[in-house]
């Protein structure tokens, strides 16, 4: 093989054998976002195109690169991908945006056992279980306004209704240290949500949702058709891909 193609080869080989890891850390929901997945899928199907423009040659032309590139060539090979690491229960509020029917019982059990935090509620809006919403309502009484806040916003994120109060907070800073006379013009304000408004709106959904596996903005989310359905968030469509696909 020439200089000039054992290059060009080793170039695709070697972005493949970097992006294909940072894909499956964004599979298992490790620092996801859908642009970011998006923009991986794109650059691997680049490399992938440019590597199958060889045919019946792919293999032999591949073989030198095996021992450095074993991810890319066991991908270019059989579409064999590397699996990330399982999450440890510190992370399990990652595996929300992903989990399947059979898994989010226990994940829901692992998330309400941890102490209320506003990681924790964006966590239980991507799981996106009905029964789910009552527990959250509760936490709107919660004495940390950031809590409160984002249990709110968890209930906006399943049912797609606005539950905001007459209230209005600032939101102190959230490392917990008293900001100075001149960062506290800056601190964010928020509006409560309101308890019995929340439970009033859920009342009118609950008959329709309430048997639902998973929901969204309102919304029953079936994962097979997510990607095109207009009334959910655009990152809970991403995810539903994520998911079809780690069920199929």
């Amino acid at each position: 093989m020439s200089l000039l193609l054992t290059t060009h080869v080793e170039a695709h080989l070697d972005e493949l054998e970097s992006l294909l890891p940072l894909r499956a850390e964004a599979e298992e929901g490790r620092q996801w976002t859908l642009p970011r997945v998006l923009e991986l899928d794109e650059r691997i199907a680049a490399h992938e195109a440019a590597l199958r423009l060889f045919a019946d040659d792919m293999l032999q032309v591949m073989e030198p690169f095996v021992d450095e590139h074993p991810l890319a060539c066991a991908f270019m090979h059989d579409g064999t991908r590397p699996v990330c690491d399982r999450l440890d229960d510190s992370e399990l509020v990652l595996r929300a945006r992903i989990a399947l029917p059979d898994e989010a019982a226990a994940l829901a059990a692992a998330l309400w056992a941890m102490s209320p935090s506003v990681e924790v509620y964006v966590a239980i809006a991507d799981l996106g279980r009905p029964v789910d919403v009552p527990p959250l309502i509760m936490g709107f009484d919660s004495t940390d306004p950031h809590c409160a806040v984002a249990a709110g916003a968890a209930f906006t994120v399943l049912t797609g209704l606005n539950c905001d109060s007459l209230q209005r907070v600032v939101l102190s800073s959230p490392d917990g240290h008293e900001p100075d006379e001149f960062a506290r013009e800056f601190l964010a304000e928020a509006w409560l949500p309101d308890p019995r408004s929340a439970l009033s709106g859920w009342e009118r959904l609950r008959p329709a949702l309430a048997q639902a596996l998973r929901i969204n903005r309102g919304f029953s989310v079936d994962d097979a058709t997510a990607a095109t359905h207009p009334g959910i968030d655009r990152r809970e469509a991403a995810a539903a891909r994520l998911r079809f696909r780690r069920r199929g």
